[in-house]
């Protein structure tokens, strides 16, 4: 499969999960309360952001991790540690 093939694959596959781990995630941060504290001395249009549940961060990274351990499971993304090594090239002498 074509590498361009892959990345919008894992992508999409990130993009579904992420879609669907912020239904579940979201609700859960604010039954457990995890809210931003806004300040008292900023406007009042401001405050309207309290209690905006934090560690969005988790609706991203949990999704990307499962879909490339998916991927890597199906066979489409391979891991590799092949490197080229310059310590053995010699250059052409003139």
């Amino acid at each position: 499969m074509l590498i361009l093939a892959k990345a919008a694959m894992a992508l999409m596959l990130g993009f579904v999960l992420s879609l669907i781990t912020g239904l579940f995630v979201i609700p859960l941060f604010r039954k457990l309360h995890f809210g931003q504290s806004v300040s008292k001395l900023i406007s009042k249009r401001h405050l309207k952001k309290e209690g905006t549940p934090t560690m969005g961060g988790v609706i991203f990274i949990v999704p990307v991790i499962v879909s490339l351990i998916l991927l890597y499971l199906k066979g489409s993304i391979e891991i590799s540690y092949n490197y080229v090594s310059y310590t053995h090239l010699t250059l052409p002498t003139t």
